[in-house]
């Protein structure tokens, strides 16, 4: 009775004709995903009512919705990329919420891939990424946005204070775990924050993200103008 209640409006248009693409024809009932299709029954060119066919579609969308995720994670880190971490921002935004945007990369990155090789490159990146876990592990969202440049949002908390013991513990995390991939070398991370308080409200909700990319990006180069190794606010 629930199956039928909830799906059989939405085969028909006002008039109460069969649509011929009904916007939805898959329905969630208790973890299971059904496929549904109304059919006419036609008797000499009359219509004499309809037949539903009901499947169970949950493997098959399960299957689908794995690799729509997948299709999103980096490869190497395991991370988010840059579109679902979008997508995610953008999502908790438009609910209301508030927080913090951080950018990071590896201070002289190049410079380790050149002496260490790409191999510990790479295992570099992976440190980040599992400090970025460490840190974030309360629920806040990290991605790698591409290259050596990792971001993380700190959902609902503007305190700077707050903020700076995220930052600082980053960057702890980071070094005292990158040792044992550039052999006992010193490693550190540049970061740029930028609160949503910085946001003003004439911006769409589509544009939040990019937005607070580009100001995140203007701290993130104060940092660096500074000497590296430690963290700047975007102050307008």
């Amino acid at each position: 009775d629930v199956l039928l209640s909830t799906t059989i409006d939405k085969f028909f248009d006002e008039s109460g004709v069969l649509l011929e693409n009904p916007p939805q024809n898959t329905i969630e009932i208790n973890d299971t995903v059904y496929e549904i299709k109304l059919e006419p029954i036609l008797e000499s060119g009359y219509s004499q009512g309809y037949m539903m066919r009901i499947f169970d579609y949950t493997h098959h969308y399960r299957k689908m919705e794995i690799l729509r995720k997948s299709a999103h994670i980096d490869a190497l880190t395991g991370l988010y990329d840059r579109e679902l971490f979008k997508q995610k921002i953008t999502e908790h935004i438009s609910k209301g919420g508030t927080g913090a945007l951080f950018m990071t990369d590896v201070d002289f990155f190049k410079s380790i891939n050149d002496k260490h090789g790409h191999i510990a490159g790479d295992e570099v990146l992976i440190v980040l990424a599992n400090a970025l876990r460490t840190v974030c592990s309360d629920g806040h969202i990290y991605c790698r946005a591409g290259g050596d440049e990792f971001m993380m949002f700190v959902k609902d908390i503007e305190d700077t204070t707050q903020l700076e013991r995220y930052a600082e513990a980053l960057n702890s995390v980071y070094k005292e775990n990158v040792k044992d991939a550039i052999d006992g070398d010193f490693s550190s991370l540049s970061v740029g924050i930028v609160k949503t308080e910085s946001i003003t409200e004439s911006i769409k909700s589509t544009d939040i993200f990019e937005k607070l990319y580009a100001l995140a990006d203007k701290a993130l180069y104060v940092t660096k103008k500074n000497g590296k190794n430690g963290h700047s606010f975007y102050s307008g």
